[in-house]
């Protein structure tokens, strides 16, 4: 036999093992999920009609109601901020969600449950509030969840109304008045080990929160309690759902640092287990707009691009010495006015007609250093950082630097801030 033959049984036999763990790794992981060894780390956030956008698509600030507060002459008062709270903090923790919205969807099974009839969420954060905008109201599948699959469940201050949701958490809601009375730890519990007792607002004070009144039933234990009301309450049922609620204002819930890491832990101890991101002294270092049109334009804005020399200098040697990196957003499109066409901007080295070197092909080389060493990471900041239309009225091919060029909304990619109207579809 050569040794090219015994080759070839070698390496068929390695595949045929390697198929064989593969078998095995993939039963052994099918197995845990069958045996419950495994929860589904993943979110299911629950809404009623707080979402702006009827698309799905944007999440936004919460706009003015147009309602007085009582404190001010003009009407200031914001809409709801718990949806956006919620997302905010799931997104910055790096924690999946999904998001149903009751105001276009119907509650069903296999929202909660995949083709197998196995869990896609641990956990449900229920943030419904009171609208005449949700098209059902029938909420018995969040008990079903919860008693027969053991799905964990966080509610949120006075969105409780719905009397399916109730009686799991242990508790009936009363309703909810003005109260400026602290809230404080009352027991200890996984939840609230080591948290601040009185809550400390994060700046500021807040002078008409509204406080929840609800009633304790069998089950339930107060956690946290503002005056003698629990705000906090837990639970667990014997199908080993974890269920907790969380009272106060729901637009001023999150104002203090102890109800944020509170919904955390909420999170954690009703799933099992938790990864998340965390933020301790850490910083998001961010620089923008390398090859921008406006460096060689813009009057007041013309920066000589940074060379080869430089970016390893004074970005990359001491990203390098303190393990850091630095997210740039590019501008990988160049309009070259003499051919009225956009080119790739890392062919370019000029000086322009203030007399700044752009040599964006020095540039290139350096960028490409501090990608290949893993302190840079690439971003889009757009394709040009100039409207697309540089030729209808008033122009500006052509014209001098000191007039048409020296106007900031040509460098304007998103919204055509010179002519004061929207972009077309491109």
């Amino acid at each position: 036999m050569s040794i090219t033959d015994k080759k070839y049984i070698y390496a068929g036999k390695v595949l045929v093992f390697s198929m064989f763990l593969i078998y095995v790794s993939c039963n052994a992981l099918i197995a845990e999920q069958t045996s419950g060894k495994l929860k589904p780390f993943r979110v299911l956030l629950i809404i009623g009609d707080q979402w702006d956008d009827p698309a799905s698509y944007m999440i936004d600030l919460p706009k003015s109601t147009g309602e007085y507060s009582g404190y001010d002459a003009t009407p200031k008062v914001n809409g709801d901020w718990d949806f956006h709270h919620l997302v905010v903090l799931l997104k910055s923790w790096g924690i999946p969600y999904d998001i149903v919205r009751l105001d276009q969807q119907i509650l069903y099974r296999y929202m909660f449950l995949d083709m197998y009839s196995k869990l896609k969420y641990r956990t449900i954060i229920w943030d419904v509030n009171r609208s005449d905008k949700i098209l059902h109201r029938d909420y018995s599948i969040v008990s079903e969840m919860i008693k027969e699959y053991g799905v964990g469940l966080i509610a949120i201050s006075d969105r409780i109304a719905q009397t399916d949701v109730q009686p799991v958490l242990g508790i009936k809601y009363i309703g909810n008045w003005e109260s400026n009375s602290q809230l404080r730890v009352k027991d200890d519990h996984f939840i609230t080990k080591g948290l601040s007792s009185p809550f400390r607002i994060d700046s500021g004070t807040i002078a008409f929160m509204q406080r929840q009144q609800v009633e304790i039933l069998d089950g339930a234990i107060t956690i946290v309690e503002q005056g003698s009301f629990p705000q906090v309450t837990v639970k667990e049922h014997p199908s080993g759902s974890h269920l907790v609620w969380i009272g106060n204002d729901h637009n001023y819930l999150f104002y203090f640092q102890e109800m944020r890491t509170l919904l955390r832990r909420d999170i954690t101890w009703t799933i099992g287990y938790n990864l998340y991101k965390t933020w301790d002294n850490d910083l998001i270092m961010i620089m923008d707009d390398p090859c921008g049109a406006s460096n060689t334009w813009l009057e007041h804005w013309h920066y000589p691009a940074l060379s080869e020399e430089i970016i390893e200098k004074y970005l990359i040697n001491p990203l390098l010495k303190h393990n850091d990196v630095l997210n740039i957003n590019f501008v990988p499109g160049f309009v070259n006015e003499g051919k009225k066409r956009m080119e790739p901007a890392w062919n370019e080295s000029y000086t322009n007609e203030f007399g700044t070197k752009q040599d964006y092909i020095s540039s290139k080389k350096g960028y490409d250093k501090g990608v290949k060493l893993g302190v840079f990471e690439v971003l889009c900041h757009g394709l040009t950082h100039m409207q697309p239309d540089l030729v209808s009225d008033p122009g500006w091919y052509g014209a001098p630097l000191d007039k048409e060029k020296s106007e900031v909304g040509w460098y304007r990619e998103f919204g055509d801030v010179r002519r004061k109207k929207e972009i077309p579809p491109r």
